[in-house]
Formats: structure tokens, C-alpha cells, sequence
């Protein structure tokens, strides 16, 4: 008997250590829930194609016959625009899953994707299978660059497309979760129905993203964090003014670039900049505990930032609606303007006042212990599940 099956965007495998947040959190989501219901996840494979593997009595891994891409993120552009329309095949593959599944009573599928998720959605509700919309990402709901920039063609053609594809999987759902109220904000102004929609933010694993002994508050070797794809969404370009700005104003402060992407070279010129490249998330705790504070650009926290938060650094990050709900200037982190004079203003007042870095970490951590520990997140996603399973959870928490 299976309750729930969880399907994954297919871009990555389920239990990935490559990258991508989507497969990750909803790994962990289905470990969350396999505490109280039979869980399946579909993934696609990564070289080698295993099909079914069970991670406990109650949670398996089912694998489709689809390889996972070779490079994340893509490293060139016809793997960019190509992976889209090969997610079809994906798509379909995991929908004759939900056929054979539905016949051993299964209860609700939690889609992860817009372009994977439509197809079996439909499906499952055919079958009579509830389905709940799982939406972590912000685009296109939320429009990530906090500094403006025009569209390309191409761009706009995606944007329209995945709002399309996005509204109509949401009128299929029985529920949509978000990762963010920004993510809820933009959808009700596309027109889905706020009734529908509730707010769960990411898991952290606050045991292994914790502080260590190893923050060293000499100025000269003051450190700056930076966890990310270089691309515009993410804010490469506002980064590299901030670190050629810095190199000028604050020459004792360095900065570790934890990741790579299209604007690599950009940085290549600096002279304060350590470039580590991508670094597998198993060994992201180490670099993070290398820095005292970690830089962030767009209009809703990611979950590399809420792990530095973990961590107990302090989050550098622009003054937008969504960030200011989570980060509180000179509590747990600094807000700024979008321009490289704020931020480098920002790092100067913590290269100069380590007490206050000690504030922000501890609080830092404080808040993601209390907002995003598997802990807090894993019980709002059984207490949802529960409810539209009709399941009483009050009585199965005192009979678990």
C-alpha cells in the first residue's frame, strides 16, 4: 500500500549530492513523512539505473528509465534550452508510475515542477488522486533580480510559458504549498485562489549546517561568503562591483565565491577573490565555516543562505519584502540597498565591530533553528498531508 508519492522535477536524481534545492528538500520530505505514511519517490537515474530502492520500511526511491543531466547547473546553452523539452519525456514516464501506484491506494501525489508536474496531475486527478502543488522556486512568480534588467525574447517566451503552465497545474491541485509569501503573492495576482495556497518554508539540517569554533575576527583575515550560480538571477553582476569596490575601500577583506556559471571570467581580474568553485553540499559546512558573513541578492532568501544561517553567519542581503520577513537589520543580519556602496558599507561596519558579528551569528542561528529545523518544517508538512487525507492528527500523535 502506498499514501503518497512524491515526484521530482527529474533534472537531478532524487538523492543527489550535485546540487539542486527541489530534489534535496523533497527527499527530506518524503524521509518527514515516511515517519507516519508509505512514501515513493520518482526520480529520474544518475549513471547507473537502479529502479527501486527503499530508504526505510516506509519510504522508497523509485527510478524512471530517464538519466539525470550529466552537468548541474547545464554548462552550455543548447543544454539549457534542450533540457526543458526533454523533462516531456520525464513527465510521461512518471505519469504510467502514478498508474500502477494509484492501483495500490494511493492517496496524493505532491508534484515538484511546473513543466514535469502538469501531466501527472492531471492524471492522478483522473484516477482520483488528490495532488498538491510543491513550488520552491520563484521564478516566474517572483521576479528575482533586485536590480532591473530587460528580458530577452527568450526569456520572456519562458516566463510566459511557465505562468501558463503554472496556473493551469494550480487550478488542478486540491493544495498548493510555497516555499515563500512572495511565491503566494505572485500567484493570487496571476490569479490563483489564496484559499488554496499555504505557506511552508525549507527544511535546514540545522546538525550538520552548525557554528564551529573555527571564525577567526583578525581583520586581515576577514572573509566574505558568497554560495550560488554566477548568473544574472542570482546577482553575479551586483556581486562583482561589491568585491571591486571592496578591493579599494576595504583591501582587508577577501571574498569565497562558492560556486561557478556564465560570469566566471568577470571575476577573474580581482585580486581579493578566492574562487572555489561549485562545492558538493557535503562539503559546504567546512568553506562556510571559513567566513564570517555570507552575501545574498535576490528577493527571497535561498536555502544556501538559510544554511549560513545555520551556521551561525550573518546574511548580507538587500532590503526587499521577502528577505526583511526573515532577516531583521542588526539582529541577525544586515539589509541593504542594491548597490555596491551599501553592501560594502555593510562589511565594513562588521570588519570593524566584532561584537556585533558575534550578535548577528548567534541570532542568526537562533532563527533558523526556530523557523527552518527539520524538526519545525517536517511536522507543518505531516499536519498538511494529514488534513487532506481527512486523517486526524491529533490522534495519531498521541497513538506514534
Amino acid at each position: 500500500m502506498i499514501d503518497i508519492c512524491i515526484i521530482t522535477p527529474g533534472i537531478l536524481e532524487a538523492r543527489t549530492q550535485r546540487g539542486g534545492g527541489i530534489e534535496e528538500q523533497h527527499y527530506r520530505v518524503g524521509l518527514e513523512l515516511s515517519k507516519y505514511l508509505h512514501t515513493v519517490i520518482i526520480s529520474s537515474f544518475y549513471k547507473h539505473f537502479q529502479g527501486q530502492s527503499l530508504v526505510n520500511d516506509n519510504f522508497m526511491v523509485e527510478e524512471v528509465y530517464f538519466p539525470s543531466c550529466k552537468d548541474y547547473p547545464p554548462k552550455s546553452m543548447v543544454e539549457r534550452y534542450i533540457i526543458p523539452f526533454s523533462m516531456v519525456l520525464y513527465s510521461l514516464l512518471a505519469s504510467i508510475k502514478i498508474i500502477s501506484l494509484a492501483k495500490r491506494g494511493l492517496k496524493i501525489v505532491i508534484v515538484t515542477d511546473i513543466l514535469t508536474g502538469l501531466l501527472p496531475a492531471v492524471l492522478a486527478k483522473l484516477l482520483g488522486v488528490k495532488v498538491i502543488f510543491s513550488e520552491g522556486n520563484s521564478w516566474p512568480w517572483v521576479n528575482p533580480y533586485v536590480v532591473p534588467m530587460n528580458l530577452s525574447v527568450n526569456q520572456k517566451i519562458m516566463y510566459s510559458t511557465k505562468i501558463l503552465i503554472g496556473s493551469l497545474l494550480a487550478k488542478v491541485s486540491n493544495f498548493i504549498r510555497v516555499q515563500s509569501a512572495s511565491i503566494k503573492r505572485g500567484m493570487v495576482k496571476n490569479g490563483i485562489d489564496h484559499n488554496k495556497i499555504v505557506v511552508i518554508g525549507p527544511g535546514i539540517d540545522t546538525n550538520m549546517f552548525k557554528p564551529t569554533n573555527k571564525n577567526d575576527f583578525s581583520c586581515m583575515k576577514f572573509r566574505i561568503g558568497f554560495v550560488g550560480r554566477l548568473t544574472d538571477e542570482k546577482g553575479s553582476r551586483l556581486l562583482f562591483a561589491v568585491c571591486k569596490k571592496a578591493e579599494k575601500v576595504i583591501p582587508e577583506v577577501s571574498f569565497m565565491i562558492m560556486g561557478g556559471g556564465p560570469h566566471e571570467k568577470l571575476f577573474k581580474s580581482l585580486r581579493n577573490i578566492e574562487h572555489i568553485g561549485w562545492v558538493p553540499r557535503i562539503t559546504l559546512p567546512g568553506f562556510l565555516s571559513q567566513v564570517q558573513a555570507v552575501l545574498f541578492f535576490q528577493k527571497d532568501l535561498g536555502i544556501a543562505e538559510l544554511e549560513a544561517m545555520a551556521s551561525g553567519k550573518a546574511v548580507i542581503a538587500c532590503n526587499t519584502k521577502g528577505v526583511s520577513q526573515i532577516i531583521k537589520n542588526m539582529e541577525n543580519g544586515l539589509l541593504c540597498e542594491p548597490k555596491a556602496a551599501s553592501y560594502v558599507g555593510a562589511i565594513k561596519i562588521l570588519c570593524q565591530n566584532h561584537n556585533l558579528v558575534r550578535k548577528l551569528s548567534y541570532n542568526a542561528r537562533e532563527t533558523a533553528l526556530r523557523n527552518f529545523s527539520w524538526d519545525s518544517v517536517g511536522m507543518q508538512w505531516v499536519k498538511l498531508i494529514f488534513r487532506e487525507m481527512n486523517y486526524r492528527w491529533d490522534i495519531l500523535h498521541v497513538e506514534v
